[in-house]
């Protein structure tokens, strides 16, 4: 993880991420990011990115993707992944649920080349989020 830091200045604005861990070894890569967003003393976001530059390849990536999402659900929400979270992420699926007080979303954005897309699962604190410039429906 790097550092987390303050990205806008006079701002109360923070973030860090992980180092892109690729998934394979494929000419468009598939790939799997860990992103904190919050202010300098709460995490208001938790997400998860995988880049499917290579859809066929995606079932490990999917794989990985979900494994890596129920580690972090059950570390922020102290519980397991629901099986429809869990559904919802290997069928690339958008979804969105509440836990906890937080909102967990899954959401999907589709490149405009060869089917390839971007996956994101988020957990954020939605009273906190709503005065951060990182409340966003992504």
């Amino acid at each position: 993880m790097g550092p987390y830091k303050q990205i806008i200045e006079d701002l109360d604005e923070w973030q860090s991420s992980s180092d892109v861990f690729k998934l394979g070894d494929y000419i468009f890569e598939n790939t799997i990011t860990y992103f904190v967003y919050g202010s300098e003393h709460v995490a208001i976001c938790l997400k998860i990115d995988l880049d499917v530059g290579e859809p066929d390849n995606a079932e490990p990536a999917l794989a990985k993707f979900v494994e890596t999402g129920a580690l972090l659900y059950e570390k922020a929400l102290d519980s397991e992944m629901p099986n429809n979270l869990r559904k919802a992420m290997i069928a690339g699926k958008p979804f969105k649920s509440s836990a906890e007080g937080k909102e967990i979303l899954v959401t999907r954005k589709d490149w405009s080349i060869d089917n390839s897309y971007t996956l994101k699962l988020s957990i954020r604190n939605p009273e906190a989020a709503r005065s951060s410039i990182f409340y966003f429906d992504d």
